[in-house]
């Protein structure tokens, strides 16, 4: 019986501690938000990050050219930038370049207010954000649903590729 009461207590001994540790519901969100920045950065193309960094820097020094498609060209034939994205031209995507750009004149960041967005872009833009009103709007149930059905969707359409 000592052998058993011994483990017993052993065992309410881990079950304290482990409660003890136990993290809350918002640690255990900033975690995953943490691990899910990595996951996003690991995903982003080295061409967005050498964009992003030219936009700042030429707003910066204040030579940003007037337009787009100037600021896209300028991004493309550079050979490297200050931030240390060291990436040769002939690597970079120019849609990834073309979409940073036009990003960063929709959301208005410094230097580029001035700049004209495509019609194209500014209703691809004016769609996005409507679309993410409504998945803000929608009940969390709904979205839930919403996201089961396209997971499902994707799976019959895979099935039926094989």
């Amino acid at each position: 019986m000592g052998g058993l009461a011994g483990r017993v207590t052993r065992l309410e001994e881990r079950t304290r501690l482990a409660r003890k540790h136990a993290r809350s519901e918002e640690e255990r969100f900033t975690d995953w938000q943490a691990r899910a920045a990595i996951s996003r950065r690991e995903a982003t193309p080295k061409c967005a990050f050498h964009a992003r960094s030219m936009i700042r820097w030429l707003a910066m020094i204040g030579k940003l050219p007037g337009n787009v498609e100037a600021l896209i060209e300028r991004i493309m034939d550079e050979p490297h930038d200050v931030s240390g994205h060291r990436q040769p031209p002939e690597t970079r995507s120019r849609s990834v370049v073309t979409w940073e750009v036009m990003r960063s004149v929709w959301r208005e960041e410094e230097g580029t207010e001035a700049m004209e967005l495509p019609a194209e872009w500014r209703e691809a833009f004016e769609a996005g954000e409507i679309l993410r009103g409504i998945y803000r709007e929608a009940p969390a149930e709904e979205l839930a649903r919403w996201v089961l059905e396209a997971v499902e969707a994707q799976e019959e359409g895979r099935g039926g590729q094989q």
